[in-house]
């Protein structure tokens, strides 16, 4: 058996979104930490285009995370007005648990949500994530 015929078609596909996922994030944190540093800070928009990019790699699909990443450096640019901008993203919440924890980003919906007391199949939602600084 080769390892293609053990591998079954999704799994392959997750393989190789993984992947571009993990290519594209490596290139932004090379630029985070190594090209960012030696030009000034011209953002005009906040998080910084980087870290919107990485926040979309993590939390979204590699090619939609691609295509707002791109949009938003267009965006970028010394006659826009700059200010707060988040990114969007679907996202599915599959279990709710109560448990103290340390908070690394918060999920704000674009709508009110109404949550019923006994939640049992995943809540799907568009909402901002805020990174905690």
């Amino acid at each position: 058996m080769g390892i293609l015929s053990i591998l079954r078609k999704r799994d392959f596909s997750n393989l190789l979104i993984c992947g571009l996922r993990g290519i594209f994030i490596l290139l932004l944190r090379v630029y985070q930490i190594f090209l960012s540093p030696l030009k000034r800070p011209c953002c005009r928009y906040y998080p910084t285009c980087s870290t919107y990019s990485l926040t979309l790699f993590r939390y979204s699909h590699p090619l939609e995370a691609l295509f707002f990443s791109i949009i938003r450096i267009f965006r970028c640019n010394p006659w826009s007005k700059g200010g707060y901008d988040y990114p969007v993203m679907r996202v599915t919440l599959r279990t709710l648990k109560y448990q103290p924890i340390g908070v690394a980003y918060w999920i704000v919906p674009l709508k009110p949500l109404i949550l019923h007391f006994c939640i049992t199949k995943p809540l799907k939602f568009k909402g901002y994530i805020l990174l905690k600084d």
